[in-house]
C-alpha cells in the first residue's frame, strides 16, 4: 500500500541480496534475506 510499517536492521548486503535482523518477524527476532529488488523494500541507508 506504499506505507512503511515495518523496520529491520540491515546486517549486510552481498551482490543483490540484503540481509536483515528484524524484531517483529513472526513474533520473534529473526534474520531474513531479500533480493534488493524486492518490492517490499522501501529503502535503506549505508554508513
Amino acid at each position: 500500500d506504499g506505507t512503511s510499517d515495518h523496520v529491520g536492521i540491515v546486517e549486510k548486503t552481498e551482490g543483490s541480496t540484503v540481509y536483515t535482523v528484524e524484531g517483529n518477524s513472526s513474533d520473534a527476532v529473526n534474520k531474513r534475506s531479500y533480493d534488493i529488488n524486492n518490492g517490499t523494500i522501501m529503502g535503506y541507508g549505508i554508513l
